[in-house]
């Protein structure tokens, strides 16, 4: 059998299997595409000409594999997006191809942020794609201005004529800064009105002796 291919594992990490017979990559094609529930396709990951195409972060397909007849792709971080008929197409130059589906029961569960008090932390914020250059950049926390820890870095030029640039805020938080709410407020001539972000500080814990 020249193409087989099957699937293991259904929660953040999973892989389906193209296996083929040996062949030189000048010759060789591969495709992976996945057509959703909504019936649209997405191409994955392709190599043609010897060159390698990802089009889904987190998906890998082992160029060294590739060598030894094994077109495996594997998709990490999965999540119930990923749901749908996955088939893998193989030219060499004849035209081999199957076709799998994936269910996903669910996404997988993050553990929630943690930090502990007091160590410091750092808030920061990327304000990016702004022209002319001058910007104001504000932090706040409850509403009252903070200038301790804060620091904010040169505004640099990108390469398409716009600017970018980040600010910080150091803070090492105590007890009662649980729930506390800390903004960045950036004001610039080209918005019609100030932008800002919110930060919050969950799942404090109190480290020993604190």
């Amino acid at each position: 059998q020249l193409l087989h291919t099957d699937f293991t594992g259904m929660s953040s990490h999973c892989e389906q299997h193209s296996h083929l017979d040996q062949v030189e990559w000048s010759t060789l094609t591969v495709e992976w595409n996945m057509v959703d529930k909504h019936t649209e396709k997405k191409i994955l990951y392709t190599f043609e000409d010897s060159t390698a195409r990802v089009n889904r972060d987190h998906s890998v397909v082992d160029r060294m594999g590739l060598l030894q007849s094994n077109a495996s792709l594997q998709l990490h971080n999965v999540t119930v997006g990923d749901e749908g008929l996955y088939t893998c197409r193989v030219i060499t130059p004849v035209v081999y191809t199957e076709t799998t589906s994936l269910e996903v029961l669910g996404n997988p569960l993050s553990p929630p942020p943690l930090i502990l008090i007091p160590e410091e932390c750092i808030l920061h914020l990327c304000i990016k794609d702004f022209c002319p250059e001058d910007v104001s950049v504000t932090w706040t926390k409850n509403g009252d201005t903070l200038l301790s820890g804060v620091f904010n870095t040169p505004p640099s030029l990108n390469i398409n004529g716009l600017y970018s640039m980040f600010s910080f805020l150091r803070i090492t938080p105590n007890k009662d800064d649980q729930g506390s709410e800390f903004r960045c407020r950036v004001v610039h001539i080209a918005q019609r009105e100030p932008e800002e972000r919110l930060f919050t500080l969950p799942h404090l814990h109190l480290t020993n002796g604190y």
